[in-house]
C-alpha cells in the first residue's frame, strides 16, 4: 500500500481511470480489485486525506468531503498530492527558507513593507533568482487575527500548516564526508568494510 493514515491524496480523474481500466455494464470503473463506482465520481480531483488503512482489503477510507468516508479507495484510484504554486490562494500564509512568513495577496507574497512577486516561483515554489525564497511551508488561517503582523509571527497560533516541503537529499563527495567526521569525532576516520 502507497499511504499511511494523515496522506493527502488526489482522487484520480474519471476519464484517467476510464481510458486505463475501461467501464463495466453498469457504468463503473473496473479498477483492479476494487470497482470506482458512479457514486465516487464526485470525489475525483479533489484533495482528501487518508483517514484509516484497511489492510485485509487493501483500501483506504478517506477525509474531507461530505460522504467520503462511506466509500473505500484503492492505490489505483489515488495519486500522491504535490502543493504547487498554483495551490497558493489570497490570504495563505507561506514561511520561506530563511524563516520568514508571507501573506499571499494575488501574485505576490506580502509582508510588512516589503513584497515578493511570485512569477519568480516555478511550480514546485522554488525561487528561481535566491534559495532563501524558496517556499517551505505553506499555512491556512484558521482564526480572527488583529493584523498581518499577528498572522505572519512565528510566535502566533493563527494557522495551520496545509504543506511542508520534504527535506531534500544532500550528496557530497566522500572527501567531503570524511572531512565532516573528522570534524565531528576530531581525529582522522577510518570505514571498516
Amino acid at each position: 500500500m502507497k499511504f499511511k493514515v494523515g496522506d493527502k491524496v488526489k482522487v484520480r480523474k474519471w476519464d484517467d481511470m476510464v481510458k486505463e481500466f475501461g467501464i463495466d455494464f453498469d457504468g463503473d470503473i473496473m479498477c483492479p480489485n476494487q470497482f470506482f463506482v458512479k457514486g465516487m465520481k464526485v470525489y475525483c480531483d479533489n484533495v482528501l486525506v487518508i483517514n484509516e488503512v484497511l489492510e485485509p482489503d487493501n483500501s483506504y477510507v478517506l477525509e474531507g468531503l461530505e460522504g467520503v468516508d462511506d466509500y473505500d479507495f484503492n492505490d489505483a484510484m489515488l495519486i500522491p498530492y504535490q502543493f504547487t504554486k498554483e495551490d497558493l490562494k489570497t490570504g495563505m500564509v507561506v514561511e520561506t527558507r530563511n524563516g520568514n512568513r508571507y501573506m499571499v495577496y494575488g501574485t505576490h507574497l506580502v509582508r510588512n513593507l516589503s513584497h515578493v512577486d511570485l512569477n519568480n516561483y516555478n511550480q514546485n515554489m522554488k525561487c528561481v533568482s535566491d534559495s532563501d525564497f524558496d517556499i517551505m511551508k505553506c499555512f491556512d488561517i484558521y482564526d480572527d487575527a488583529y493584523s498581518i503582523e499577528d498572522i505572519i509571527s512565528p510566535n502566533k497560533c493563527y494557522l495551520d500548516l496545509l504543506w511542508k516541503r520534504k527535506p531534500e537529499e544532500k550528496v557530497i563527495s566522500s572527501d567531503e564526508a570524511f572531512k565532516v567526521l573528522k570534524e565531528h569525532y576530531g581525529c582522522d576516520v577510518k570505514i571498516k568494510e
